[in-house]
């Protein structure tokens, strides 16, 4: 069985890019297939005696967040029925459960080769660079639409520019954004990957100057300004400032301050509540910092769509506010699909439910901070912290990169410290 458990949990890692090319519909993708694939093979081959697991604060939180997302979604469908909704919530079941919990579950108890394996998630990003540098030149120069001739479930036809003239690729993505958020979360992991010497030989030091520079230049070529911005933030905060390290570790670490960061949190979030009686005012405040700087095409429906939703969110009543309108709220309330994770959430789960997701991102920084150090912990922060503030702009919680990322936590740690144990007694 190792050797189909390689191979499958090996395409999984190759293809996980592939999210719009070759999905049979919007919804069932490669990745989605091969998940399935993965779950199963891990339940036939399940042993509840040698069973490991990993059960952080982390999971807690996120567990907790689903659970609050079923009694909303709940509370809400008893007065106003939505097949959206009772869709959304599934996928919310999905992701929580299976995109991550049983996913996780299977890359720590199956057997594989783990070399195989962190080979392929390095082709993986790869091979999708490769292919979008390619697309830029044949649709730019040649007008041939490569990323067209593949098949899609939607959006087939995509043309986009930046600076007047210059493609903006995809990749397998279905649009540049999604690219460029998917080489925030991986390229940092791959780096790790081949800094440590896990992938096969094969991948050496003219491979990783080749894939850096592949990447690099598929990534300024995806001309995500988000995408851009929100790298350049990260690597200023992550790599330089060892101040900003000190006073994140003394909340991290220290339970005392811990606790006065939450009580802080929630303090601040009172005072929003309190004095701005329109929410209104606060996005716009963050309309100017943030989507006031970031001149991208599609900003200006961006905060259509944001401003809409809040304006109906400011009018509801304190127990939509508290506890939202349950997923798929768009649909209930005749809106469009809000283009941004955070105020989704707001809409869906309100206050009490956008809290808890923000507990979970806390303590998703801590684990890293537990599992690694040096350059490791950096290369992990940064993957997350570019994924936590692109959830601004996307709300496709559903893709898997996000939670593949979050159970690489646990399954390189692990490894990580395997070796070092291995040259301790060698």
């Amino acid at each position: 069985m190792k050797n189909i458990n390689t191979l499958l949990i090996a395409i999984f890692c190759f293809v996980i890019s592939c999210t719009s090319a070759f999905a049979i519909t919007t919804v069932v993708t490669l990745p989605l297939i091969l998940t399935i694939g993965i779950i199963f093979l891990f339940v036939i081959q399940i042993n509840l005696k040698t069973l490991k697991t990993s059960f952080s604060y982390l999971d807690l939180f996120l567990l907790l967040f689903l659970v609050f997302s079923f009694c909303t979604s709940l509370y809400n469908n008893f007065t106003w029925y939505s097949s959206k909704s009772i869709n959304h919530t599934i996928a919310y079941f999905y992701v929580i459960v299976g995109t991550y919990f049983l996913l996780k579950l299977a890359f720590l108890n199956l057997h594989y080769s783990k070399k195989v394996i962190y080979t392929s998630i390095v082709l993986g990003v790869f091979t999708a660079s490769c292919f979008g540098c390619l697309e830029f030149v044949l649709k730019g120069f040649y007008e041939i639409k490569l990323d067209e001739l593949i098949p899609r479930a939607a959006v087939i036809k995509y043309n986009p520019t930046a600076l007047g003239e210059l493609v903006r690729i995809r990749s397998f993505m279905e649009e540049s954004g999604h690219f460029s958020f998917y080489l925030e979360l991986l390229y940092p992991i791959c780096i790790l990957i081949i800094r440590n010497k896990l992938s096969s030989s094969i991948l050496g030091f003219k491979f990783s100057i080749l894939f850096a520079l592949t990447s690099l230049v598929a990534f300024i070529l995806t001309f995500s300004s988000a995408g851009i911005a929100i790298v350049i933030l990260a690597y200023f905060i992550i790599f330089f400032p060892q101040k900003f390290w000190v006073i994140l570790k003394n909340i991290f670490f220290n339970p005392v301050k811990r606790l006065y960061f939450f009580l802080t949190l929630l303090f601040l979030l009172f005072l929003v509540e309190v004095f701005f009686t329109n929410i209104i005012i606060v996005y716009d405040i963050f309309d100017e910092i943030v989507f006031g700087k970031l001149n991208e095409g599609s900003a200006d429906d961006r905060q259509d769509r944001i401003v809409g939703a809040l304006q109906l969110f400011d009018n509801s009543n304190i127990i939509h506010k508290l506890i939202g309108y349950g997923p798929g709220a768009y649909d209930k309330l005749k809106i469009e699909s809000i283009v941004s994770l955070y105020f989704t959430y707001l809409l869906e789960v309100g206050y009490i439910g956008l809290f808890i997701f923000t507990l979970f991102t806390f303590f998703l920084f801590q684990k890293v901070f537990y599992a690694f150090e040096g350059m490791n912990r950096k290369l992990f922060l940064f993957s997350i912290f570019c994924a936590i503030v692109h959830f601004l702009f996307i709300s496709n919680y559903w893709y898997p990169w996000f939670w593949f990322v979050i159970i690489m936590i646990d399954v390189i740690a692990k490894d990580l410290y395997e070796i070092a144990n291995f040259k301790k007694q060698n």
